[in-house]
């Protein structure tokens, strides 16, 4: 004979328990997925942003240097410090500039400009560029 139960509802109602559980895992980890990935955009486009201050940094000290060298044509470089007023309000930067005599056969000057936004041991991002000014040319702007 077959046994009847004594609450049928009981095992209905703990089916449905465990079927809205398993609904809010899936979208505690649906939610938690989304939240990384938008952590995760929100660093690359910062990161990209760094990238191009510091492009600019290093294409300003570049202009600096040049117009340095056509006003004092001695002119050997400088730790050029910008305060984050100057720039974000958030990040300030540092451009260093040297100027050195080019080797040979060449005669003139080489221009190196590293540029390191923000001023960060861990976080910055470092540009570099180098120019050769002719000899004929130093003195004169660009």
């Amino acid at each position: 004979m077959p046994r009847k139960r004594k609450h049928p509802g009981v095992r209905r109602a703990g089916l449905m328990l465990a079927a809205v559980l398993a609904v809010l895992v899936v979208v505690a980890l649906v939610g938690a997925a989304l939240t990384m990935s938008l952590v995760n955009n929100t660093r690359q486009v910062r990161k990209s942003e760094q990238r191009q201050q510091s492009l600019w940094l290093a294409e300003s000290g570049m202009q600096r240097a040049l117009a340095r060298v056509a006003a004092a044509p001695d002119y050997r470089g400088e730790r050029w410090s910008i305060p984050k007023e100057s720039l974000d309000g958030k990040n300030s930067a540092v451009v260093t500039i040297v100027v050195e005599p080019a080797k040979e056969p060449q005669q003139g000057l080489l221009i190196r400009v590293e540029s390191s936004y923000p001023d960060d041991p861990v976080h910055k991002v470092i540009f570099h560029r180098d120019r050769f000014v002719p000899a004929a040319n130093q003195g004169a702007s660009s």
